[in-house]
């Protein structure tokens, strides 16, 4: 190949943009955001005799942008991470059947909010259980993105441009009948971190048919006495049937001169409207030498 083709070839890349899907699925307290986009709220629940629900978008950026809306199946695995459903595995079952949502494409303006509005229609003999399918929000590629083969009728070398395509799942999910859960918290243990940090691992222990949703406190107690301290706090951490386990990683925020030495680490994980003094959906406890 002569070097007139070798440098063609070399270049071939420039011009040619390439998709790179980012989906973002998490459920903290109140609202969630990710590149100019917030949403809120970060869950739909369904339950007794609620049939209808609002979500919120909001363009915190400066131009205008544009979000395809769309139904997801998705499971959570045992890491926490989410993958989409191509077959159906027994306890799965979605939500998307029954609730209905407008609109399905929205251009939201800089600083503007927009709502999606759900409305919800059960089935009759619909089955006691919990449903669930996410609401997918994915940004759409401005016009100022397609101008490839402009480009091309001017340079004979091709680029690949990365651009990010940011979507945003929440859960949406519909109780009918009688739902119930239990979760316990086991396999308790301290890890180091490459940055000289430690990381509290866990497992929750999940049965029944409806998930839970909750924070998580860790608190350190000194075996010499004197008062409770806050290590780690995650809110909006949750557990999805038809998973009977999941692993999680909290890292900790240990005070400076606070050793994790000579006393318990005691863990809560509690439902989100509950206050200090409520019983925990559940509780462990490590002790430290």
């Amino acid at each position: 190949m002569d070097r007139k083709k070798r440098d063609r070839f070399a270049g071939i890349f420039s011009l040619v943009t390439m998709t790179v899907a980012l989906t973002v699925i998490w459920t903290p307290s109140r609202c969630l955001a990710i590149g100019d986009i917030t949403v809120s709220p970060t869950r739909v629940v369904f339950e007794g005799n609620v049939r209808k629900a609002r979500v919120a978008l909001i363009n915190r950026g400066t131009s205008p942008q544009t979000y395809r809306i769309a139904w997801t199946r998705k499971r959570m695995t045992e890491q926490g991470d989410y993958e989409t459903i191509d077959t159906p595995q027994p306890g799965e079952a979605f939500s998307d059947s029954m609730v209905r949502f407008s609109p399905r494409q929205v251009v939201l303006p800089p600083g503007k909010p927009q709502t999606v509005r759900l409305l919800l229609r059960k089935p009759a003999g619909l089955a006691d259980g919990e449903y669930r399918s996410y609401l997918t929000f994915t940004a759409l590629p401005s016009a100022d993105d397609d101008g490839i083969e402009r480009q091309l009728d001017h340079k004979e070398e091709i680029a690949i441009h990365l651009r990010p395509v940011m979507s945003i799942s929440i859960p949406v999910i519909v109780r009918h009948g009688r739902t119930e859960a239990d979760v316990a918290l086991s396999t308790l243990s301290l890890q180091p971190t490459d940055d000289g940090g430690t990381t509290l691992e866990m497992v929750f222990e999940h049965s029944g048919n409806r998930s839970l949703h909750g924070d998580v406190i860790v608190e350190f107690h000194p075996r010499s006495g004197g008062g409770a301290i806050t290590v780690g706090r995650a809110n909006g951490v949750s557990v999805f049937p038809p998973a009977k386990r999941r692993r999680f990683r909290l890292p900790l925020a240990v005070p400076a001169g606070t050793e994790l030495r000579h006393g318990e680490l005691r863990v809560r994980y509690r439902e989100q409207s509950a206050d200090d003094d409520s019983s925990p959906l559940a509780e462990a406890v490590l002790r430290l030498p």
